[in-house]
C-alpha cells in the first residue's frame, strides 16, 4: 500500500497516510491543528500580501480539501460495500455452520449405534459358538452306554504325527491309520 503525504504538510501535519486510513487521519488532533495553522497563516498573509495571492492560496487549499472530501466519500462507500459483503458472507455461513453441527451430531449418533451393534454382534457370535458346541456335543451323547468319540481332521493330525515321531514307528502309524479308516468307514 502506498502512502501519501497530508495536504497540510506545510502547516505542521507531517504524517504520510495510506489512502484507506485517510478519513481517520483527518479526524486526528495533529491534522486539526494543521488546519488551524493553515487558517492562521492565510489570515496573516492576507494582511501582508495582496488579495490575489491570498485568493489563489485559498483556491489551492479549497481544491485539496475538495479532493480529500471526495476521497473520504469514496472510502465511506468502500466501507459500506465491505460491510454489506461481510453481512452477506456471515448470512451464508450460518446455514453451513448449522449443517456442520448437525452432521457432527449425526456422525456421533451413528458411531454410538455402530459401537452398540458391534458389542451385540460379539455377544451373538459367542452365543452362537456356545450353542454350536452344545449341538455338536449332543450328537455324540450315548443313550445305550457306549462312548462315542469324534475325532476331527484325522488325516491332518496323522500327517502332523508322522513328522513328529521317529522313523521306527512310521510303519505302526500307517497300520493304525488303516485301522482307524476301517473303523470309521463302517
Amino acid at each position: 500500500m502506498t502512502t501519501v503525504p497530508c495536504a497540510l504538510k506545510d502547516y505542521g501535519c507531517s504524517h504520510s497516510v495510506v489512502r484507506v486510513e485517510m478519513a481517520e487521519h483527518y479526524l486526528s488532533k495533529e491534522h486539526q491543528d494543521a488546519v488551524i495553522n493553515a487558517a492562521c497563516a492565510l489570515s496573516s498573509k492576507n494582511h501582508q500580501n495582496n488579495n490575489g495571492d491570498t485568493i489563489a492560496r485559498f483556491e489551492e487549499i479549497y481544491e485539496k480539501i475538495d479532493i480529500a472530501a471526495g476521497e473520504i466519500q469514496m472510502l465511506q462507500g468502500d466501507a459500506c460495500r465491505l460491510n454489506a459483503e461481510l453481512l452477506h458472507v456471515q448470512g451464508s455461513l450460518k446455514p453451513v455452520i448449522r449443517d456442520v453441527s448437525s452432521l457432527k451430531l449425526s456422525i456421533e449418533e451413528q458411531n454410538a449405534f455402530l459401537d452398540a451393534m458391534k458389542s451385540k454382534q460379539e455377544i451373538l457370535t459367542q452365543d452362537l459358538a456356545s450353542r454350536t458346541q452344545k449341538v455338536e456335543d449332543m450328537q455324540y451323547i450315548s443313550y445305550d452306554g457306549t462312548i462315542v468319540w469324534k475325532i476331527t481332521n484325522v488325516a491332518e493330525k496323522m500327517g502332523k504325527a508322522l513328522f513328529t515321531i521317529p522313523l521306527i514307528f512310521i510303519r505302526n502309524v500307517i497300520l493304525l491309520e488303516k485301522t482307524w479308516e476301517t473303523i470309521f468307514d463302517n
